[in-house]
């Protein structure tokens, strides 16, 4: 089970961003463990609100997914391809029907946001 629990604690002040009250542990397919520190930050996925009512809602069946995904972009130094990969395996894991679309959207259009997140990391590592 890549999501041990089926459940998280979460608060919002907008409906769209979200902050952990709990971690969230995600086991990898290839076993490697993570866990996402209770304050962490999601904005759920990068999806356009036209889109949400084609079934490409932020928060949707595979928001656990978007939340990993987030933590990775912005908290590690994981490879892209690594951290996009896991989206997708999470995706799948949750059951999400449209996984493969999100996945390509990600490939597509998410290097603006991975190196946005980088060097953001590396300016906090800085302090």
């Amino acid at each position: 089970m890549p999501f041990p629990r089926p459940d998280l604690a979460v608060r919002t002040s907008d409906g769209r961003n979200v902050t952990l009250l709990e971690p969230l542990v995600y086991v990898h397919g290839d076993g490697i463990v993570t866990t996402i520190p209770a304050g962490s930050t999601s904005d759920g996925a990068s999806t356009p609100q036209l889109s949400w009512s084609l079934g490409f809602s932020p928060f949707g069946i595979g928001w656990r997914a978007f939340v990993l995904h987030d933590f990775l972009y912005r908290k590690t130094w994981l490879p892209r391809d690594y951290c996009d990969a896991s989206l997708l395996e999470a995706l799948l894991e949750l059951g999400e029907p449209n996984a493969q679309i999100i996945y390509d959207a990600v490939r597509l259009g998410g290097r603006f946001a991975f190196n946005a997140d980088r060097d953001a990391l590396a300016k906090s590592e800085q302090r």
